[in-house]
């Protein structure tokens, strides 16, 4: 696949903690191994240290990418999250721990050939999705396994896995993508696109359907509030909402109802709280 890497140099998804977190309560973001990272953005984990009072909801911003996660102390409890055009908010209990793979756009569709749009705003058991992960997990996730032990399982994996990816990912696709990534203020793009990759619109909408599981206009909305999430967290001293017109937003109103559809809160309140944890492989 030429020019793999490049999703990766241009996009960065971002999980803005929206629900405070305290000392109780886990999270980190590893690398993959080195030739993974074309294909999966990072592994992650959520725990909690010790039992907690209350249950925890935990709040996830739209980011554009397909995640599958497993149960650490329960791995026949294995699932898929497809792409969202929303935020969403899931229960974890008072006592959890759970492991996953976040793949970068497109991504998962190649390396499984399952299509997108069947996972699109939902969590599906990975069984009825993939048997042969929801396999794997089982018989290779132990409860107590640190990060660096699941990043081990999933290195070797999904390094298998690519070997038997039997089809080239769509150029026409990547081209697209490549394209919204790059431009994130026009979301008008659909015809402007499929004549740049020499596609129909209907095609075009075809292919992100099955490579991504939503419209093309769907996914630049969620690129363009990534990107916007990304250089806010770049700024020193920036209010909320100094950078929206730069990135296309109309008027301030536009700007916080687009946000809150994807983060699940206002911008202020978001960036009170704004933390990413990306940890480099030791």
């Amino acid at each position: 696949m030429k020019n793999q890497t490049d999703i990766r140099e241009l996009f960065t998804p971002m999980q803005p903690q929206v629900a405070p977190l305290s000392e109780k309560i886990f999270i980190i973001e590893v690398l993959p191994d080195v030739r993974l990272q074309p294909y999966i953005w990072c592994y992650w984990e959520i725990k909690s240290r010790e039992p907690l009072e209350e249950d925890f909801f935990c709040k996830i911003a739209s980011d554009g990418c397909i995640d599958i996660f497993v149960d650490v102390n329960n791995p026949y409890q294995s699932y898929a999250m497809g792409f969202y055009n929303r935020s969403s908010t899931y229960l974890l209990g008072s006592c959890f721990h759970y492991a996953g793979v976040r793949f970068l756009p497109g991504m998962f569709s190649f390396l499984f050939n399952t299509k997108a749009s069947e996972l699109s705003n939902a969590v599906e058991f990975m069984d009825a999705v993939h048997k042969n992960t929801s396999k794997f997990l089982i018989e290779n996730i132990r409860p107590g396994d640190s990060i660096h032990d699941i990043r081990s399982v999933f290195d070797r994996y999904f390094m298998q896995n690519l070997h038997h990816a039997g089809n080239e990912f769509d150029p026409r696709v990547y081209e697209a993508i490549l394209i919204i990534l790059k431009n994130t203020k026009s979301l008008n793009i659909e015809n402007d696109v499929s004549k740049i990759v020499g596609v129909s619109p209907r095609h075009l909408r075809r292919l992100f359907d099955f490579y991504i599981g939503h419209n093309i206009k769907s996914f630049a909305r969620v690129v363009r509030f990534q990107n916007y999430l990304k250089a806010h967290s770049e700024s020193i001293n920036m209010a909320p909402g100094s950078l929206y017109y730069d990135f296309g937003y109309y008027d301030q109103g536009h700007f916080i109802k687009e946000f809150k559809t994807f983060s699940g809160d206002t911008p202020s309140k978001t960036f009170g709280l704004l933390s990413r944890q990306l940890y480099l492989p030791s």
